[in-house]
């Protein structure tokens, strides 16, 4: 069975080599952001400091990361981070963002149905990323 991604914000295993002239070069595999996985190396004079200068460069590419959105983070408040998100975007109407708030928030309107399912009543207090363990990767990948 294949291994799985690496987390957004993790790396691989790191692996070293020594170049021709003397110096080191280390590598891994870093999951950006974007959910890209890419490779990035660092050189140094010895082992020890190339591998060093990597964890340096890994370190700050995830200092980059936006704390707004953590695994701890409730889809009620992605939902309204993602509202005010759309208020920049090219194209999107207020009427667009209205609709959108309107499935997302109950209604505060008393003629409103009381049994009408809104994000925010349904699924907003679950996490964005659930507890470890409770991911099938089996139920995910039909055989």
């Amino acid at each position: 069975m294949p291994r799985g991604p690496l987390a957004i914000g993790t790396y691989g295993n790191i692996s070293t080599k020594q170049q021709k002239k003397g110096s080191w070069r280390t590598t891994t595999r870093y999951r950006d952001d974007d959910g890209e996985t890419r490779t990035v190396q660092a050189f140094g004079p010895t082992k020890a400091r190339a591998v060093a200068d990597l964890k340096d460069k890994l370190a700050s590419r995830s200092r980059h990361r936006d704390s707004a959105i953590t695994r701890e983070t409730k889809l009620s408040t992605l939902a309204d981070l993602w509202l005010a998100e759309l208020t920049f975007e090219d194209g999107v109407t207020q009427q667009t963002i209205d609709h959108y708030r309107d499935e997302i928030n109950v209604s505060t309107d008393r003629r409103a149905r009381e049994d009408t399912i809104k994000i925010k009543s349904a699924l907003g207090g679950i996490r964005v990323w659930p507890p470890h363990g409770l991911i099938s990767t089996s139920s995910a990948c039909p055989k």
